[in-house]
C-alpha cells in the first residue's frame, strides 16, 4: 500500500509558545519529496494548521531532508551491521562490521542534531523579529511577546510595522493522510503552546478600533443624555 499526499515537515525557527516555521511537502510513504510552501504556524490542530504563508524556507527544507536521510541512514546501516554480524562465511572481514557501525553512529549523531539542537530548532531574536513582522495585523502584538521571550526591551515595539497586508489568519487545511497520533511535534515538552491566551491573542483580530468605537458611543450617549436634560429644563421654563 502506497500512501501519498501533503504533509508538514522541517519544523524549525521556533519561538516556544508563540510560533514556528514548517514546510508543506508532497510525500510518498511519509518521505518528503517536493516542497510546496512554507508557513509560520501559530497553532496546529488535527485537520488544519493556522498560520501565515511565507516564501519557501531553505532552512526548513534542508532540515526536513536532513532528518529523513539521517533516520533512513541509521536504519539501513543497522540492518547492514546485523547482516554482517550474522554472516559466518569465510570471506567475512572486519571492515564489514566497522563500516556499517561508523555509518550508523554518524547517522544517529546527525539525526540527534537535526531533531534536538537549539540552533536548528529555535529561532534567533533577529529571525523571530523578522517572522513576527510577517504576521500582518498580529505582528506588533507578536513582537511584544517575542521581546518578552528573549528578555529584550519592549519600549520600542510600538514602532514595529507589519510587512504584510494580511489581517486575518486563515486555517490551512491538511489532507487526511497528514493526520496521525502525533498531532504536532512542537506540542510536546518545551515546544507546546505555553498559553492559550498568547496564541489566541495572535489569532484574534485587533480590538483597538472596537474599543475606540465603544468609547465614542459612550461619549455620544452621555452627550445625548445631557441634551435631553437641557430640553426638559427648557420645557419646564416655558411652562412656568
Amino acid at each position: 500500500m502506497i500512501i501519498f499526499g501533503t504533509r508538514f515537515f522541517g519544523d524549525t525557527d521556533a519561538v516556544p509558545g508563540l510560533f514556528y516555521v514548517s514546510t508543506k511537502f508532497f510525500h510518498v510513504d511519509f518521505i518528503p519529496l517536493f516542497p510546496i510552501a512554507s508557513y509560520i504556524v501559530l497553532r496546529r490542530r488535527v485537520l488544519s494548521v493556522q498560520g501565515v504563508e511565507i516564501p519557501l524556507s531553505l532552512k526548513s527544507i534542508a532540515i526536513a531532508w536532513l532528518r529523513f536521510l539521517a533516520v533512513a541512514g541509521a536504519a539501513a546501516s543497522l540492518i547492514w551491521l546485523m547482516v554482517s554480524v550474522a554472516d559466518d562465511s569465510d570471506d567475512h572481514k572486519v571492515i564489514d562490521v566497522i563500516l556499517p557501525t561508523s555509518i550508523f553512529l554518524a547517522a544517529v549523531i546527525a539525526a540527534s542534531l537535526a531533531l534536538f539542537h537549539k540552533s536548528l530548532r529555535n529561532a534567533s531574536y533577529e529571525r523571530a523579529t523578522e517572522l513576527a513582522s510577517k504576521l500582518g495585523a498580529a505582528g506588533p502584538r507578536a513582537q511584544v511577546l517575542v521581546d518578552r521571550h528573549f528578555g529584550r526591551n519592549t519600549s520600542k515595539t510600538s514602532m514595529v510595522r507589519p510587512t504584510t497586508k494580511a489581517s486575518v489568519i486563515q486555517p490551512i487545511p491538511i489532507s487526511p493522510n497528514e493526520v496521525d497520533d502525533q498531532e504536532d511535534k512542537f506540542t510536546s515538552e518545551e515546544y507546546e503552546v505555553a498559553s492559550e491566551e498568547q496564541s489566541a491573542s495572535l489569532v484574534r483580530p485587533n480590538t483597538g478600533d472596537v474599543e475606540l468605537n465603544n468609547l465614542a458611543d459612550s461619549k455620544g450617549n452621555k452627550n445625548h443624555g445631557a441634551n435631553e436634560v437641557g430640553n426638559r429644563h427648557s420645557n419646564d421654563m416655558e411652562i412656568v
